[in-house]
């Protein structure tokens, strides 16, 4: 329901105030791709079907991309359905023919998060496996 009267506000929408409302609304778009409900994920995904809504986010990828990327780059590994795998690749497809440049960019931004998140898991786990050592030699 959310997601088809948010189209039929963005086919209203001019790019001016599409603008003003791109990454907090990415944001929730986001999340809605990366919903383990593949309805959800799926009408989300359809929003590229539209191509005026197209446009608009064609003039505000530089806001829009680094928003999505990663709910993207997530579905490819982590969803269970085979139709969100291909929306989501063809979403993937259409950014990169718009914009290669900053694909490359958002992917090595991904990349280095995607590192530093490890190395910080790596940090706590050796961390508390420190803390469960100090108690058990105490104990």
């Amino acid at each position: 329901m959310f997601l088809n009267e948010l189209e039929e506000l963005l086919e209203l929408t001019q790019s001016t105030e599409f603008a003003k409302v791109a990454e907090p609304l990415f944001r929730l778009i986001a999340r809605c791709i990366n919903s383990p409900h593949f309805q959800v994920a799926e009408r989300a995904l359809f929003l590229w079907n539209n191509e005026y809504i197209v446009s608009l986010m064609a003039k505000s990828r530089d806001v829009i991309l680094p928003v999505l990327y990663p709910a993207l780059e997530n579905n490819t590994t982590k969803h269970w359905n085979s139709t969100v795998h291909g929306l989501t690749f063809n979403v993937q497809k259409l950014f990169m023919d718009m914009d290669a440049r900053l694909w490359e960019e958002c992917a090595q931004r991904h990349k280095l998060q995607a590192e530093k998140n490890a190395s910080a898991a790596a940090a706590r786990k050796q961390k508390w496996a420190e803390l469960e050592r100090q108690v058990a030699q105490r104990s």
